[in-house]
C-alpha cells in the first residue's frame, strides 16, 4: 500500500487533513497544500461530499449549525479542484480524497486520488463501500465511533468478494485524556494483520496537544492526520487544526522520536484498555450522522426492489443498510419515494402483507 513514493506501514506519514478549512476557496486550498509541502507533510487530504445528497433531512443539525450549511460552506467547483489537483502534482505533494456522497466518487477518481477515505459515520454505508471496492484504489477507514462487531461486519463485507488495500485508522473526538483509549491502536494493528497479514495502522490526532499522538506512535502508528488552517478565522473544525508554522514545528518535534511529556499516570490515563470503547462524544452522533437504507429512486407498486433501488443517507435512526436482504427481491406492495427511509415498522409491514395476501 504506497501514498506517492512511501510505503504504507513501512514508511512513517503524515497527512494534513484540509477539508472544511479550504472554506471552498481554491487558492486557500493551494495555499494549504504550500504550507503542507514545506513542513514536511508526507501528503494532503481533501473533502469531497455532496451536501445535497448527504442526508435525507436538509435540516439536520450539527452542533448549532446545519450539515446542509457546513459542507455547502467548503464546496468546491470542479474546474477550481483540476487547478488544485496540478498545483499538487505540480509541487509533488501526494492528495487523496475522503468521500462522503456515491456521486462525487467518480469525481474523485477522476482527480487522480491515489487513495479513498471512509468516514467513520459511513462505517455501515454499505452502497458507497461496495462503490469504493469497485474502483480498486487503497481504501484508508477511519474508527472512532465504532465498536468491534461494526468493523468486523464491514471487514466482512469488503473482504467477501474483494481483496481491498486498506488502512485502519483510529480517531477519539473526546476533549477527556481518559476517553481517548489509545490502546486501540494497537487492537486496531491487530485486526488489520488478521485480515492482511501486515501490522499497519494510523491515528487521526484531534488534539492541539502532541502527547496523544506520540503515544499513538509508540503503539505502532506509522500514519498521522493533522489538520491544518491557513489563518486563525474560526470555521468547522479550525479549533483541532494547526496554522502553517505550528505544522513545521510539530511535524519536526514527531519525526524527532521524542517522548510526550507527560506523567506516567496521564500516559495511563490516555492507554485506556485493549480494544474499541468509543468516546461519549463519538457515541453521541452515531444516530444522528451514520446512515439508513433508504429508497435511491421512486419505486412503483408491484416493482421487484433490487441494489439499483437501494442507497443509504444520513440521519441513522432507521435500519442499516446491512440489512437489504430484507427487501431485495420482494415486490412492493405500494409506490415509494426517492429517500423514504426503510425503517423495522416498514419491513414488518411489508412481511405482513406478503402473509396476508
Amino acid at each position: 500500500m504506497k501514498l506517492g513514493d512511501k510505503i504504507i506501514g513501512q514508511d512513517f506519514l503524515t497527512i494534513c487533513e484540509a477539508g472544511s478549512t479550504t472554506r471552498g476557496d481554491k487558492n486557500i486550498a493551494m495555499k494549504l497544500a504550500d504550507a503542507a509541502k514545506e513542513a514536511g507533510a508526507s501528503a494532503i487530504k481533501f473533502i469531497l461530499s455532496n451536501p445535497d445528497t448527504l442526508s435525507t433531512d436538509p435540516n439536520l443539525m450539527y452542533g448549532d449549525k446545519k450539515l446542509y450549511d457546513i459542507v455547502k460552506s467548503y464546496q468546491i467547483p470542479q474546474k477550481n479542484w483540476e487547478q488544485i489537483t496540478a498545483y499538487c502534482r505540480s509541487i509533488e505533494l501526494p492528495y487523496f480524497f475522503s468521500v462522503g456522497t456515491r456521486d462525487y466518487l467518480p469525481l474523485a477518481v477522476e482527480l487522480g486520488s491515489e487513495h479513498l477515505k471512509l468516514s467513520a459515520w459511513d462505517a455501515r454505508n454499505f452502497p458507497l463501500i461496495s462503490d469504493f471496492l469497485e474502483t480498486g484504489l487503497p481504501i484508508q477507514i477511519d474508527i472512532g465511533c465504532l465498536i468491534g462487531g461494526e468493523v468486523h461486519n464491514m471487514l466482512e463485507f469488503m473482504y467477501a468478494n474483494h481483496n481491498p488495500d486498506i488502512l485502519l485508522v483510529y480517531e477519539s473526538h473526546s476533549p477527556n485524556a481518559n476517553e481517548l483509549n489509545l490502546l486501540s491502536v494497537k487492537y486496531l494493528a491487530d485486526l488489520q494483520h488478521k485480515y492482511t497479514g501486515v501490522h499497519r495502522v494510523g491515528y487521526s490526532a484531534n488534539w492541539r496537544d502532541p502527547a496523544p499522538d506520540q503515544l499513538a506512535i509508540g503503539l505502532g502508528a506509522t500514519v498521522i492526520e493533522k489538520r491544518i488552517k491557513i489563518d486563525d478565522e474560526v470555521n468547522h473544525h479550525t479549533d483541532m487544526a494547526l496554522n502553517p508554522q505550528e505544522l513545521r514545528n510539530y511535524i519536526q518535534l514527531i519525526k524527532s522520536g521524542e517522548r510526550p511529556k507527560i506523567t506516567f499516570t496521564q500516559e495511563e490515563v490516555m492507554l485506556g484498555q485493549y480494544g474499541l470503547w468509543p468516546s461519549l462524544a463519538d457515541i453521541s452522533g452515531k444516530n444522528m450522522y451514520m446512515t439508513s437504507m433508504v429508497f435511491a429512486k421512486d419505486i412503483a407498486k408491484g416493482e421487484v426492489v433490487t441494489k439499483e433501488h437501494i442507497t443509504a443517507k444520513r440521519p441513522g435512526f432507521w435500519l442499516s443498510p446491512y440489512y437489504d436482504y430484507l427487501i431485495l427481491g420482494r415486490e412492493a406492495f405500494k409506490d415509494f419515494k426517492a429517500d423514504e427511509p426503510v425503517s423495522y415498522e416498514l419491513v414488518v409491514e411489508w412481511h405482513e402483507h406478503e402473509n396476508n395476501s
